[in-house]
């Protein structure tokens, strides 16, 4: 391709980038392994239209996504807090605003990997910009690249609804940090099999995984709450 179908965007800082396309948007933005929370924006591009949306945000990135036709940006803040911002993008004008900021206290993420986060919209939710969304998260606030290694304690939920992000509840692990039986050198079960923590949608029913445990929740009024829990560990 020749330069003329290239399109200079504004440089960022970091050698921890992350993006994502969703719909006809870009989103990106850079920052340093362990600093995220001091990334001061995220860029947001519109791909029909000339100019990019500079957005700065209550907390750093680690994380973008999808929820339904918009976006979901993801990072720690410097409260020890995980923010969630919900970012509304309008394909037709190329327009994003930010629509609002939830801050999980005394969280971060559990698992890095894409897959690891799950939105669902609800059903007749135009553009699917209501839903239910869930994440790995650790509850124990530490600095050993345990999120690169599957450390969720639990899996967080979150509701969006006129594009507003409120807290839902989370499934809980049962397991304890330093738990012998929590790590088996990979005979049965490893973060290695791309990711050993996530929320599961099947139908109307909700799972969390998390390592070798499987817990069933089922919201209502807004709330999950545990219906059952299987403990598959290896004896």
């Amino acid at each position: 391709a020749g330069k003329e179908r290239y399109r200079t965007l504004p440089p960022v800082d970091g050698w921890r980038f992350f993006n994502r396309y969703v719909g006809r948007h870009l989103l990106y933005a850079a920052g340093s392994y362990g600093d995220e929370e001091e990334t001061p924006q995220i860029y947001i591009v519109p791909l029909d239209h000339d100019w990019v949306v500079a957005m700065p945000l209550p907390h750093g990135i680690t994380r973008f996504d999808a929820m339904g036709s918009d976006a979901v940006a993801i990072g720690p803040s410097a409260q020890d807090a995980l923010g969630f911002s919900s970012i509304a993008l309008d394909a037709e004008s190329g327009a994003a605003r930010l629509a609002n900021t939830y801050l999980m206290p005394d969280a971060e993420e559990g698992e890095t990997r894409s897959q690891a986060l799950f939105y669902r919209p609800d059903a007749g939710s135009e553009g699917g910009v209501d839903g239910t969304l869930g994440l790995p998260v650790s509850r124990e606030l530490r600095n050993d690249l345990g999120e690169f290694l599957g450390d969720a304690s639990a899996i967080a939920f979150l509701r969006r609804e006129d594009r507003i992000l409120s807290p839902a509840g989370s499934l809980d692990s049962s397991a304890q940090p330093g738990d012998p039986d929590a790590a088996d050198s990979c005979e049965a079960s490893c973060v290695d099999w791309y990711g050993n923590a996530r929320p599961i949608f099947i139908g109307d029913r909700i799972f969390a995984l998390m390592g070798y445990e499987l817990v069933e929740g089922r919201m209502a009024d807004g709330k999950i709450g545990e219906v059952r829990r299987l403990d598959f560990t290896p004896r």
